[in-house]
């Protein structure tokens, strides 16, 4: 392994544990009635699956209590947005297949490798030199709304502020997720510099990204399949793709997440994917990305004048089994228009 290609640490853990209520839930105390019921969905899915705790009615539900948005399908618990105050960024958490099966590696106390990877989130290093990805200075959500609550889909905006070391506002990110019955979550992400100016720095640690199961990952049979046919996350670290799918066992049954880099984005994104179960897409690396600090490409953001913002778009698509390239691919089709704001444009 190059060491250009190492996260900023490189070690293997045990396997998934059981996990406590608060590993579960990602709370510090005692649950709220609504997050009781919350978690005992989950347990109530986990064990024996077909129970249904919130109702006979189908479709998506996002409902909120304090600093959290529970997600269901079909009744059944799919993931949780955590959005306190205290907390270093934004995240869900955890992500949960049809049946209920835990597609990403349990919050543990006092976790030792890679701490900041946590469920899905947003995040990134070198932003003005302030380390979000590592969690040295901190992403604080500043207002969450439910703008569709129940169907098909649910759409949920988020303002979220990138602080600098002195507390100060730096950067403006305002996501726009949608998640739909299928699994797919897309998120349509903007953001606006509060400051003069604001450099994205070139960097390979970021930007939309999930942190897997252990069983899941390559070290432990995971298999990775990106769009250009690449089958070992050594070959797809670093290169770009329209997707790449990452699937593997939890409790000796198979699963995957996907993730979508939309065309339209202002350059494609390279992907950061681990055999160690790190998966994430940024378009923020070229040079780093490439081995080759001469190709780096910062984005600068003025606040002075005609303010200039980034508009990016990226997907997760949650699974049970191995899809096709094609069945991927047919999602894909249906991720570039899903929870869109504006009409897609041509890429190129």
């Amino acid at each position: 392994m190059s060491r250009c290609m190492m996260d900023d640490h490189d070690f293997e853990q045990p396997g998934d544990q059981a996990m406590t209520f608060q590993q579960m839930t990602g709370m510090r105390a005692l649950p709220t009635a609504g997050q009781f019921l919350w978690c005992l969905a989950v347990i109530c899915s986990l064990t024996l699956g077909s129970i249904t705790t919130f109702g006979a009615e189908g479709g998506v539900v996002a409902q909120q209590e304090g600093d959290q948005i529970a997600i269901t399908i079909d009744g059944q618990p799919f993931t949780t947005l955590h959005l306190g105050k205290d907390l270093k960024k934004p995240y869900f958490w955890p992500l949960l297949a049809a049946d209920g099966a835990i597609l990403t590696r349990p919050i543990e106390p006092g976790e030792k490798e890679h701490p900041h990877h946590k469920g899905l989130w947003i995040s990134i290093d070198e932003v003005n030199h302030s380390k979000h990805w590592m969690e040295r200075e901190p992403i604080v959500n500043r207002g969450a709304t439910i703008e569709k609550g129940a169907g098909e889909k649910v759409v949920i905006r988020l303002e979220n502020e990138w602080l600098n070391g002195d507390g100060q506002a730096q950067l403006r990110e305002t996501t726009r997720w949608t998640i739909t019955r299928n699994r797919l979550i897309a998120a349509e992400i903007v953001l606006e510099p509060l400051v003069d100016d604001v450099t994205m720095g070139d960097t390979k640690e970021g930007f939309f990204a999930v942190r897997i199961a252990q069983t899941m990952r390559e070290l432990q049979g995971g298999k990775i399949l990106t769009a250009n046919g690449k089958t070992k996350t050594k070959e797809a670290w670093g290169q770009p793709a329209q997707w790449i799918d990452y699937s593997g066992k939890v409790n000796e049954k198979t699963y995957g997440v996907t993730i979508l880099d939309d065309a339209t984005n202002f350059r494609p994104g390279r992907y950061h994917v681990r055999d160690y179960g790190l998966f994430t897409v940024s378009p923020f690396g070229e040079g780093s990305y490439q081995n080759d600090m001469t190709l780096s490409k910062p984005v600068v953001l003025a606040a002075r004048g005609a303010k200039q913002t980034v508009k990016l778009r990226y997907g997760l698509w949650v699974h049970s089994g191995v899809p096709t390239a094609e069945e991927i691919q047919k999602v894909y089709e249906g991720f570039l228009t899903e929870g869109r704001t504006e009409n897609p444009k041509k890429a190129g």
